[in-house]
C-alpha cells in the first residue's frame, strides 16, 4: 500500500522516517555499546578523551533500512544485491569495531561486497571519452570497478578521523548524486540516496555536538557509507551513458571524481608517502588532510570538519559549473585546488609554529 503513494509522498515519508528513526535509535544503541563495551578507547594517535561508543553506523543503517524496505520499490530498481552489499559492509565493520579484525580479512569482505554489486550489474562500462576512452570491454571493466569501489570504501573509513568529517562529506556527496537522480526520473535511487542523508544528519548533530551521549561513527559506518557512495558514483556514470533529460552530463566520470575528490586524493597522497617512507600504507599516523586543519585550529573539531565540509561544497560546485570542460581539465583542476589547500594548511601551520616559538623568545 505504501509503495502505492505519488513519488513525490514516497520520498517525504522516506526522508521523515528516517530522520526520525535514527533519533529514536540513538539512546537505545548508545546504552547497548556501553553495555557491551562497544568503545573507541584513547591512544596515542585518536584525539579524543575517554571511551567513546563507536556503534553510530548502526542508527544510520537500520534508520535508513526500514525507510527504504517501507518506501522503495525494489523490483523495480533491482536493488536488492544492492542492499546485500550494503549489509556486507556493515556488518564487517560492525564485526571490527566489536571484535577488532585484521586489514586482509577486512579487505576480503570488502571484496565480497564489491562482487555483490557486480553481481547486481552496477559497474562502469563506460569512461565517456575520458583520457580517448569510452566503451570498456568486461575484461578490464569489472577488476577495475572492483579497485575502484575498494578504493572509495577504503578512502572513507581513513578520513574518518574527527568529528562529523566522515558523516559530514558523505551526507554532502550522497545528497548532490541523489538530487541528480531523483530530478531525471531515477526515482528509487534518489529516494535512497536522500532517504540516506536524512538519517546521517541526526547522527552528525550528536557526533559534533553531543556530550554526555557522544558516539563515534566506527567502522560499521564508515565502510557502509563508503560502498554506498561507490553504489552512486556507478550510478551516476552509467545513466549518463546516452541520457538526453535536461540535466544531462557530458563529463560524469570526472564531475564524479571531482565530487569525491578530498577523501580519494587524500588517501592516495597518504598511501604513496607511507609507500616512498618504506612504511606499509595501513600503517596509523597524523598527516591526513584533516588532521593538518585540526592541528591548525588546536584541537578544535568543530572549526576543523566546518572549514572542510565547507571545502568540500566548493568542489561540489566546481563539478557541476566545470560540467562543460573537458573531462581531463575538470581532474587536474581538482587535484591542482586539493594541492593548494593541503600545502596551504601546512603552511599556515609552519606560520603559526614559527610565531609561536619567537613569542616564547621575545
Amino acid at each position: 500500500m505504501l509503495l502505492d503513494l505519488s513519488i513525490e509522498l514516497r520520498l517525504i515519508l522516506s526522508i521523515t522516517t528516517s530522520l526520525l528513526l535514527a533519533l529514536l535509535l540513538k539512546y537505545p544503541i548508545h546504552y547497548v555499546a556501553i553495555k557491551k563495551e562497544c568503545l573507541e578507547k584513547e591512544n596515542g594517535r585518536t584525539s579524543h578523551k575517554g571511551k567513546i561508543p563507536n556503534l553510530g553506523g548502526a542508527m544510520i543503517y537500520f534508520s535508513f533500512l526500514t525507510s527504504s524496505l517501507l518506501f522503495v520499490k525494489f523490483a523495480a530498481a533491482d536493488l536488492q544485491y544492492v542492499f546485500l552489499s550494503f549489509s556486507v559492509l556493515f556488518a564487517l565493520g560492525f564485526y571490527d569495531d566489536v571484535i577488532v579484525i585484521s586489514y586482509r580479512k577486512k579487505f576480503q569482505g570488502e571484496f565480497v561486497g564489491a562482487v555483490l554489486l557486480i553481481i547486481g550489474n552496477v559497474y562502469l562500462t563506460n569512461f565517456h571519452g575520458l583520457f580517448g576512452f569510452h566503451q570498456l570491454s568486461l575484461y578490464f571493466s569489472i577488476p577495475f570497478t572492483i579497485i575502484m569501489i575498494l578504493g572509495i570504501v577504503n578512502a572513507m573509513n581513513l578520513i574518518d578521523g574527527i568529528d562529523g568529517l566522515c558523516s559530514g562529506l558523505s551526507a554532502l556527496i550522497i545528497a548532490s548524486f541523489s538530487l541528480w537522480l531523483f530530478n531525471n526520473g531515477f526515482i528509487e535511487y534518489g529516494i535512497v540516496g536522500l532517504s540516506l542523508t536524512a538519517a546521517i544528519i541526526p547522527f552528525f548533530v550528536f557526533n559534533v555536538f553531543g556530550k554526555k551521549t557522544k558516539m563515534f561513527l566506527g567502522d560499521n559506518g564508515s565502510l557502509f557509507l563508503g560502498m554506498v557512495i561507490s553504489f552512486l558514483v556507478i550510478k551516476f556514470c552509467e545513466l549518463n551513458i546516452g541520457n538526453n533529460s535536461w540535466q544531462n552530463v557530458q563529463n560524469a566520470p570526472a564531475i564524479a571524481f571531482t565530487i569525491i575528490a578530498i577523501p580519494v586524493l587524500d588517501t592516495l597522497r597518504v598511501f604513496v608517502t607511507r609507500i616512498l617512507n618504506k612504511k606499509s600504507p595501513y600503517r596509523p599516523d597524523k598527516t591526513h588532510f584533516h588532521h593538518k586543519f585540526l592541528e591548525y585550529y588546536d584541537g578544535n573539531h568543530k572549526k576543523a570538519t566546518f572549514t572542510i565540509i565547507g571545502i568540500q561544497f566548493l568542489f561540489i560546485i566546481l563539478a557541476f559549473c566545470g560540467s562543460s570542460l573537458p573531462g581531463e581539465a575538470l581532474i587536474t583542476i581538482s587535484i591542482v585546488l586539493y594541492l593548494a589547500f593541503y600545502f596551504g594548511i601546512i603552511y599556515l601551520n609552519a606560520r603559526k609554529r614559527k610565531n609561536v616559538v619567537k613569542a616564547v623568545y621575545d
